[in-house]
C-alpha cells in the first residue's frame, strides 16, 4: 500500500495554452473589406521582387509578345498609336504565385479600359488581365480578363466611385484569388485556378488609338501561409495538413486548435487515467504534505482520505518537497489546483514556506510576522515596495479558499492524526460547552458579551471578572472537565500567557504539554500565540495536548475581538475552514492591523457537529444569524489597541532574517 501511494502522488505539472481571437468593429463595407485583408496570413518573402519606372528609354528587361511594339517616353510605357494589333509586353522576371503587383497608369476616362495590367503570364495564350476605366457618366467599371486583352470579352469585376485619369492599380495574389485596390481602396475580389503561376507585364486590345500609359511598376512576392500544407506558419494556431477537427488534431481552417489533452474539457475520448488535468473530479481539499513525511504517513492519510470520502469530500494530496520552491511557488499551485480542482481549502502538514508580511502596527510600532491570507486569496496582489522579502502592501482581499496547518515530530502527527479519526468515529470526548475566559485588562469591556458562542454549544461557560480570572481558575476548567470550544482574551507571547491581577501566573507550552488540558477547539485572543514559524502555544495546543483539535489565534500583536461570524458559521455545521474563509471576508478584511495574521490549525475539515455522513453535512439547511456583535466604539478600539501593544512581549519573536536564514530551501 504504502509503494502504491508513493507511486500515486508523483504530481503532474500544470501548463495552460492560451489563443486569442481577432474582432474587427464595422464602420462600413469597404473598410470591413480592407479590415478583412489586413489580417491575411502574411509570414515571408521568399525572392527578390523588382520594379521599373520606365525612366531610362529603353525596352530592356521586358519582351514583347505580338506585333503591336511598345516604347518608353517620358517615364512611361506606351503602346504604339495608330495600330490596330493586341499587345502584350511581359516583365522577363519570374515571379512566383504570390505577390502583390502595382502599377502607376494614365488612361483616358473614355477608352482608359483598352489597356490592361498582365499577370499569371505562362504563354500568349494563358494569362489575366485587369483593365480599369477612370471613370465617366455612363461607366466607371473595373474589368476582369482571361487570356485575352480585348476588354470587351471580359467580365465586369467591380466599379468604383470614380476617379482621375492618373490612379494606382494594386492586384494582390493569394494562391487562387485576387483582391484588386484602386488608389488603396479594395475594390474587388476575383478567384480563378486556372493558371497557377507566371510572369507580369501590359497589355493593350486592338483599339486603334493608344489610350493607357504605364507608369512605375513593383512586383513583391509573398508568401501567405496555406492551411493545409502542414506546416504552421504565422497567423495559424495549427496545421496537420488534414485540418479535419479530429481529437488531437486541429480544427478546419487553422485558427484553433481541435480537442486536446490540457484544454480544459474532459472530451469524449479522455479519461482520469489518460488525461488527469482534464478529467479529475474536483476535490475538495488539498492536502498538501512535506515530501520527507509522505512515506512515514501513509497509512494515516490513507485512512483520513477514506474518513473524508465517507464524509462526502473528496482529498488530493501534494508532496512539497523542498526543491518545488517557496512561498510564491506554493500559492501558485494553489491557484492551480483552485482553478483546475475547484478546491476549497489546503491543509499544509510540516514544514512547509511561510508568506511574511510587514506593517506599522498598533503604536506605530514596525511588525513583520508570517501569514496566510497570501495564500487563501487566489487573486489578490501583494507587493514588496523595497525589495526585502516581505510584502508590505496589496490590493483588495477576498478569499477563495482556507489554509490550515500542523507541525511537529512524525510521532506527533501520527498521533494527531488518531486524535481526528477519534473524533469523527465517536464525536467530542470532553464537555460539550463553550468556556469564555476574559483577564482583568477586559473585565469592564464586554464582559458579559457571548461572541455568538450560545450558536456552537447551549451552554456557556463565563470567567470574566477579576475575582474569577486567576491562573488556578483557567488551569482547573482547562485540565479539569475541560471544554468543546474555549475563547480565552489573556495577554501572551508565542509561547507563554501571561495571566494579571490577583492570582496572576503564566502558562507556557510546558504546561499545556503536560497539565492534560481537555480543550478540543480555541478561538486565542492572545498576541503571537500562533506564530507557527517558531514554537507557540497555538500549535501545541493543537499538537501536544491530549484533546487539542483546532485553533484560530493570531501570529501577531492582535486577534479577533468580533468573532460572531466565525462562531455562527461552526454553529451550522461549516467546517473550520469555511468557518475562517466566511469570517475573514465579512471581517477580517475590515481591520488588517488587528487581523492579518489571523491563522488556523488543525484539520480543517473539521466540524463540531462531527457529521458521520454527507446527509449529516447537508442537514443543515440554513445558516443561523450570528450573533451581533459587541459594538465597540472607535475610542474602546483604541484603548484595546494600547492595552495589546502595551503588554505585548515582543522579545520572543522572531524575525523574517531569523526564519530565512533557518529555510534556506525556500529562498533557493
Amino acid at each position: 500500500m504504502r509503494h502504491y501511494l508513493r507511486n500515486w502522488l508523483t504530481g503532474v505539472s500544470l501548463g495552460t495554452l492560451m489563443f486569442g481571437s481577432l474582432a474587427c468593429d464595422t464602420m462600413d463595407e469597404e473598410l470591413v473589406q480592407q479590415a478583412d485583408l489586413q489580417v491575411r496570413n502574411v509570414v515571408s518573402a521568399p525572392a527578390v521582387g523588382f520594379s521599373d519606372d520606365h525612366d531610362d528609354g529603353s525596352n530592356s528587361g521586358w519582351t514583347n509578345i505580338w506585333s503591336r511594339g511598345w516604347y518608353e517616353l517620358n517615364g512611361a510605357m506606351h503602346p504604339f498609336d495608330a495600330r490596330q494589333q493586341m499587345g502584350l509586353i511581359i516583365n522577363n522576371s519570374e515571379t512566383s504565385t504570390n505577390g502583390i503587383l502595382e502599377v502607376e497608369m494614365t488612361a483616358d476616362r473614355w477608352n482608359g479600359q483598352h489597356g490592361c495590367v498582365a499577370f499569371r503570364y505562362a504563354s500568349p495564350d494563358e494569362y489575366y488581365c485587369v483593365a480599369v476605366q477612370p471613370g465617366n457618366e455612363w461607366s466607371n467599371q473595373i474589368i476582369f480578363m482571361k487570356n485575352t486583352t480585348n476588354p470587351y470579352q471580359g467580365t465586369v469585376v467591380g466599379t468604383h466611385n470614380g476617379t482621375s485619369t492618373s490612379f494606382t492599380l494594386k492586384i494582390e495574389l493569394q494562391n487562387d484569388t485576387f483582391d484588386i485596390y484602386l488608389n488603396g481602396v479594395h475594390r474587388a475580389t476575383v478567384v480563378d485556378a486556372d493558371l497557377p503561376a507566371g510572369k507580369v507585364g501590359y497589355g493593350y486590345s486592338d483599339q486603334w488609338n493608344a489610350f493607357t500609359a504605364f507608369d512605375k511598376i513593383t512586383w513583391t512576392p509573398v508568401q501567405y501561409s496555406v492551411c493545409g500544407n502542414g506546416v504552421v506558419e504565422e497567423e495559424e494556431v495549427c496545421d496537420d495538413g488534414v485540418n479535419d477537427g479530429s481529437y488531437g488534431g486541429c480544427e478546419p481552417g487553422c485558427g484553433e486548435l481541435a480537442a486536446y489533452c490540457g484544454d480544459g474539457t474532459c472530451d469524449a475520448e479522455e479519461t482520469e487515467q489518460n488525461c488527469e488535468n482534464d478529467c479529475q473530479p474536483d476535490y475538495e481539499l488539498a492536502l498538501v504534505v512535506q515530501y520527507d513525511l509522505v512515506i512515514d504517513l501513509t497509512d494515516e492519510i490513507i485512512e483520513y482520505m477514506g474518513d473524508m470520502l465517507a464524509e462526502g469530500y473528496k482529498v488530493k494530496v501534494i508532496p512539497w518537497s523542498d526543491s518545488d520552491g517557496g512561498a510564491v511557488e506554493l500559492r501558485n499551485q494553489l491557484i492551480a489546483e483552485y482553478n483546475r480542482s475547484n478546491i476549497s481549502g489546503a491543509w499544509f502538514i510540516g514544514d512547509l514556506p511561510a508568506a511574511w508580511y510587514e506593517q506599522i502596527g498598533f503604536s506605530d510600532a514596525h511588525e513583520e510576522f508570517p501569514f496566510d491570507f497570501y495564500f487563501m486569496d487566489m487573486d489578490a496582489n501583494w507587493t514588496d515596495a523595497d525589495s526585502d522579502g516581505i510584502f508590505d502592501g496589496h490590493d483588495g482581499i477576498q478569499t477563495e479558499i482556507f489554509v490550515s496547518r500542523i507541525t511537529g515530530s512524525i510521532a506527533e502527527i501520527e498521533a494527531y492524526f488518531d486524535k481526528i479519526a477519534e473524533y469523527r468515529a465517536a464525536g467530542l470526548s470532553v464537555d460539550p460547552s463553550s468556556y469564555l475566559f476574559k483577564d482583568d485588562d477586559w473585565a469592564d469591556e464586554t464582559s458579559t458579551a457571548t461572541h455568538g458562542l450560545e450558536a456552537i454549544y447551549d451552554t456557556v461557560d463565563f470567567c470574566t471578572t477579576t475575582a474569577c480570572t486567576t491562573r488556578q481558575n483557567y488551569m482547573d476548567r482547562v485540565t479539569g472537565m475541560g471544554a468543546g470550544f474555549v475563547y480565552q482574551w489573556i495577554h501572551s507571547s508565542p509561547t507563554t500567557l501571561y495571566i494579571s491581577g490577583e492570582g496572576s501566573g503564566t502558562v507556557n507550552v510546558s504546561d499545556i504539554r503536560t497539565g492534560g488540558f481537555q480543550g478540543a477547539f480555541y478561538n486565542l485572543f492572545d498576541c503571537s500565540a500562533a506564530r507557527f514559524t517558531q514554537e507557540n502555544l497555538g500549535m501545541t495546543y493543537v499538537m501536544q495536548s491530549d484533546k487539542g483539535l483546532g485553533i484560530l489565534g493570531s501570529t501577531k500583536t492582535g486577534s479577533t475581538y468580533a468573532p460572531e461570524v466565525f462562531h455562527a458559521q461552526l454553529g451550522a455545521a461549516d467546517t473550520w475552514g469555511d468557518a475562517f474563509v466566511a469570517w475573514v471576508n465579512d471581517t477580517g478584511v475590515t481591520n488588517e492591523l488587528w487581523h492579518m495574521g489571523m491563522v488556523i490549525m488543525g484539520d480543517p475539515m473539521l466540524k463540531l457537529t462531527a457529521p458521520s455522513a454527507p446527509e449529516a453535512a447537508a442537514s443543515a439547511a440554513t445558516v443561523a444569524a450570528p450573533a451581533a456583535p459587541v459594538e465597540l466604539s472607535a475610542k474602546e478600539i483604541k484603548r484595546l489597541e494600547r492595552l495589546m501593544a502595551k503588554h505585548a512581549h515582543d522579545k520572543e519573536l522572531k524575525n523574517f532574517k531569523e526564519y530565512r536564514n533557518s529555510h534556506r530551501k525556500f529562498f533557493q
